[in-house]
């Protein structure tokens, strides 16, 4: 992933994209996409803006999951620059993939989108 946007007060789908070193996609069967957005990296999951697990994933072979934030979670979001980590973990609890970069945070000017 690259700089993450979103929206507060707003649906907002967030695609994963797992790949190995060479760029194959990830076989995510059995694994555990955690997912988290917060002002600083050492920031716990209980305190984030955001943290999600996911388990069951849109496409596993191709290492590909979608997963939607509900505005009814991002609505209490302020708008400013914070960071987002993604981390794949195989079913042995071992990390495989790790992702962390900016997520700005916008404040959503029409409130029925």
């Amino acid at each position: 992933m690259a700089t993450l946007k979103l929206k507060s007060g707003d649906d907002n789908p967030v695609k994963f994209v797992i790949t190995d070193s060479d760029g194959d996609a990830v076989n995510l069967t059995g694994g555990t996409i955690k997912f988290k957005i917060a002002k600083t990296r050492s920031t716990t999951d209980a305190n984030a803006e955001y943290f999600g697990e996911y388990t069951s994933f849109t496409s596993a072979v191709t290492g590909t999951h979608i997963e939607t934030i509900p505005d009814a979670t991002s609505k209490d979001w302020t708008p400013d620059n914070y960071i987002f980590q993604s981390r794949f973990e195989d079913s042995e609890g071992l990390v495989q993939s790790e992702d962390v970069d900016i997520c700005e945070i916008e404040e959503n000017a029409i409130d029925d989108e």
